[in-house]
């Protein structure tokens, strides 16, 4: 014998309905009638008992009346007919104030009409930029396949002064003097002395080195090529600076340490040929007879004769340094592996000395 499981009646689950609630069905036009009851689909009568809920309110329209769901059309004849068209007597029956309209609702407040260009702007807040150290930024080399640029710029007037920029509206960077007396060439950062270039008259050599160091280490040495000395001639150079090698311990890289004295053991070192320094040359530019093309085949837009290009003899087409005037009287640095952003500066400034 089956046995047929009643749903729970709605008030098991305590949800009120609104009293002009209307239901029909295909099934009162036959000739058996079933009882139906409203039930909540998927659910068991083990469900948790749920909390009692506000009535709810029908939908209004614009104008506060009732939103009625589409009827059918009905057949004129028969039973079917006859219920739809009592349904919509009795519902058009209801007027305005059979219709409970809640009183709680708050309207949102309309914003007003605000002009953006009266809106307060947003506060622009530079990031103050700490100066770079000197182990982590200035001594260290720049990466292999990357390249930096700088700005420098000089005045001559009584006592030689040097800027070192990234752009012509940055910061400043490093900045240099140079005292008459001893031919001894200071390097500041924010009025720091972090470095000096000193001058070996014997053997004509500008050396540079750090002086807030544990261990002071000579970074940089230039020789000028004396083969061209008068006016108009190129300057010709060779920039001599340690070798970079590995760390063991942290697998990194750093330039060999060459102490800095009072003479310049860079020097030493290349004229031993050692592997512990790098030497490096300036290129000769482009000429016809006594006339020189300082813009070295087009690739400088200024004609200058500070202008130069230093390269290694085993490499001799590949440019590591270039150094050639702007537009503003400025002159831009850009070089890359193995230099160092201090090497540049020195370079810069024993290339003006001549």
């Amino acid at each position: 014998m089956e046995t047929k499981q009643k749903e729970p009646f709605l008030k098991h689950k305590e949800v009120a309905f609104r009293q002009d609630f209307l239901l029909f069905d295909n099934s009162m036009n036959e000739s058996v009638q079933y009882f139906y009851h409203l039930r909540i689909p998927k659910t068991k009568i083990t469900d948790p008992i749920m909390n009692q809920t506000a009535p709810s309110v029908a939908p209004l329209n614009n104008i506060g009346q009732v939103l009625r769901p589409s009827i059918p059309k009905a057949e004129p004849n028969g039973r079917r007919g006859m219920l739809q068209k009592t349904i919509v007597e009795n519902a058009a029956k209801l007027t305005q104030n059979e219709v409970e309209i809640p009183q709680n609702i708050e309207k949102i407040p309309e914003k007003p009409n605000e002009d953006i260009k009266q809106r307060p702007q947003a506060r622009i807040v530079r990031e103050v930029v700490p100066p770079r150290s000197l182990n982590d930024y200035w001594i260290k080399h720049i990466d292999n396949g990357e390249s930096v640029k700088f700005l420098f710029s000089y005045m001559q007037k009584g006592s030689p002064s040097y800027v070192y920029k990234e752009h012509p509206s940055g910061n400043t960077l490093l900045t240099a003097t140079m005292d008459m007396k001893t031919n001894c060439i200071s390097i500041n950062q924010n009025e720091e002395t972090i470095a000096l270039i000193r001058y070996d008259s014997q053997n004509q050599i500008w050396f540079s080195g750090t002086v807030t160091q544990k261990v002071n280490q000579e970074i940089c040495a230039l020789v000028f090529n004396t083969s061209f000395t008068e006016e108009g001639q190129p300057k010709l150079f060779d920039i001599i600076v340690p070798s970079i090698h590995k760390l063991k311990a942290t697998n990194g890289t750093e330039l060999f340490v060459i102490p800095f004295e009072q003479t310049s053991i860079l020097n030493m070192k290349s004229s031993a040929q050692l592997r512990e320094v790098v030497s490096l040359k300036t290129r000769m530019p482009p000429n016809e007879g006594n006339s020189f093309d300082y813009t070295f085949s087009g690739k400088f837009i200024e004609a200058n004769r500070n202008n130069f290009i230093l390269y290694h003899e085993k490499s001799p087409d590949r440019h590591l340094l270039t150094f050639e005037i702007n537009n503003n009287g400025d002159y831009v640095i850009s070089y890359g592996y193995p230099f160092t952003p201090l090497q540049g500066f020195i370079i810069s400034i024993c290339s003006t000395l001549k």
